[in-house]
């Protein structure tokens, strides 16, 4: 705790509650898949749920993980790079790409992109 500017101590305690993770509740439908990251994204292993994971010899992984979000799932695949990819389902295969235009059509209008919140053709 590096923020603490002064602190006094009190003689009253608590018992902390056990708190036991099994697994993220997410809205709405969850899709399983499996990506391809790029060398040099071990980081994910320690920030994103991952069911399951290889590392490849050159560094890059095979990552198993529950869809809950296309917005994130595009960013986190445009953030680890262009080889970064979905390699199943096929039906997410694509959300990169659209994201992508998204970006360009948005940088073209002049406007900050965003996730379908705008009415930029």
């Amino acid at each position: 705790v590096d923020r603490l500017i002064e602190c006094l101590t009190t003689e009253n305690t608590f018992e902390p509650r056990t708190v036991e993770f099994t697994e993220w509740k997410f809205r709405g439908t969850v899709e399983p898949a499996v990506l391809y990251v790029a060398p040099g994204n071990d980081w994910l292993l320690d920030r994103i749920a991952i069911k399951a994971h290889v590392i490849n010899e050159d560094g890059s992984m095979f990552l198993w993980v529950d869809v809950a979000s296309l917005p994130w799932l595009a960013r986190l695949l445009l953030r680890c790079g262009p080889t970064s990819c979905v390699v199943s389902p096929a039906n997410l295969q694509s959300v990169v790409a659209e994201r992508a235009r998204e970006i360009r059509r948005h940088s073209k209008s002049g406007c900050r992109p965003c996730q379908n919140q705008c009415q930029t053709p």
